[in-house]
């Protein structure tokens, strides 16, 4: 597996880990209710820790993603960013208490076969 297909699926890996870090964020944040773009708000919400950690996660997404198209066609990155329903599913049980259903778990094996064959059919060209 090359290097850069690694780098695409840690950048799907961020995008998860982040999306799953900002629900548990805006959930501890509770419901807003002040006015659109107070700015003791906006200072309240960046003094959370997990919106904090929810922006280093973007950026490195960001950052491995850009390097990763540099290197991939497209037709291998964009398949391999589907790694992140794959994370949802293992992390929105124990980060948010949500229960994943045969349905889901099935959906994500399907996933992971359909993630082997473009990484296999990478490596065979």
């Amino acid at each position: 597996m090359s290097r850069w297909v690694l780098l695409a699926l840690l950048a799907a890996l961020m995008l998860a880990v982040g999306d799953v870090y900002q629900a548990k964020a805006l959930l501890a944040i509770g419901r807003l209710t002040s006015a659109p773009l107070d700015f003791r708000l906006l200072l309240h919400m960046l003094n959370q820790t997990g919106v904090l950690l929810v922006l280093v996660f973007r950026i490195g997404f960001f950052l491995a993603w850009l390097l990763a198209v540099k290197h991939l066609e497209l037709s291998v990155a964009i398949p391999l960013t589907a790694f992140s329903s794959i994370v949802y599913a293992v992390l929105s049980g124990p980060a948010l208490g949500e229960v994943a259903s045969a349905r889901d778990w099935l959906s994500s094996g399907v996933i992971g076969a359909g993630l082997i064959l473009v990484v296999r059919s990478n490596e065979c060209e």
